[in-house]
């Protein structure tokens, strides 16, 4: 059977090998082998094993059960992955949801993407940090310029690099009604907010503002707005989000089970 290297990112770090595909690793790792647990996750699909790990002895204990069953996983290391896996070995991104169901992004090149997006830039963006970090911040920068800021060398909080998604922002936080499908997912931290995007945009000079250190159980695929984005300092990769027309046609049922459509 056939290797796969998988780097989790959210809600852990971890760097896998397995002999399931993706969709299958996705479902075992969300609700296990037992289907006793439930918990979302965003994996990325290794192309190529490369990186200060042991390859060769994930290789020779990511093999078959006696019983002809594949070996579900391997962990190769659960400190430090991100930083030190190549760019260019990075595939696909995949959310999965908490009953199990995976949907696949592509990375794709930022430059393809940097004059369209974001969508309707209002001069704050609000950003979920998925790894190694988990803050929810909110920034004057636009999403590139945010993670080459925060993964810059002589940065005071540097890291040396950064997984984040872009999410989508309530203009008018009094009617959260009139928001749609998002609007109670803010309603808890409406007020404070609130004042973290009137501190950023009275204060030019201060560009980020944490609005929740961790925002981890309440998190939902729904407020991702263009997609994920991983920063190294001036590099930046980029894993597109499809809209809902795309996933009604393509991933309903995933759609459905992350509560989008």
């Amino acid at each position: 059977m056939k290797q796969n290297f998988y780097l989790t990112v959210f809600p852990m770090e971890a760097l896998i090998a397995s002999q399931l595909e993706p969709a299958a690793f996705g479902t075992y790792m969300a609700i296990g082998a037992g289907k006793g647990s439930a918990e979302a996750l965003v994996f990325i699909h290794l192309k190529e094993g490369i990186g200060p790990f042991k390859w060769n002895e994930a290789r020779a204990n990511c093999i078959q059960h006696k019983d002809g069953r594949p070996k579900n996983s391997f962990y190769l290391s659960i400190y430090r992955v991100l930083e030190n896996i190549p760019t260019s070995a990075l595939g696909s991104l995949y959310l999965v949801t908490r009953d199990g169901r995976s949907l696949e992004l592509k990375a794709a090149a930022w430059e393809d993407f940097r004059n369209s997006i974001p969508h309707n830039w209002n001069g704050v963006g609000l950003y979920k940090e998925l790894c190694p970090v988990l803050p929810l911040v909110v920034s004057c920068l636009k999403p590139a310029e945010f993670g080459a800021f925060m993964t810059a060398p002589d940065a005071r909080t540097q890291v040396p690099a950064l997984l984040y998604a872009d999410l989508r922002i309530i203009e008018d936080l009094e009617n959260l009604r009139g928001s749609g499908h998002i609007g109670n997912i803010y309603d808890q931290k409406t007020e404070h907010l609130r004042t973290c995007i009137e501190q950023i945009r009275a204060r030019p000079e201060k560009v980020t503002k944490i609005v929740d250190r961790t925002y981890f159980n309440r998190f939902s695929y729904s407020l991702i707005n263009s997609g994920i984005f991983l920063s190294r300092q001036s590099a930046t990769l980029f894993w597109p989000m499809p809209d809902l027309q795309q996933i009604k046609e393509e991933a309903y049922d995933w759609g459905r089970s992350a509560e989008i459509l």
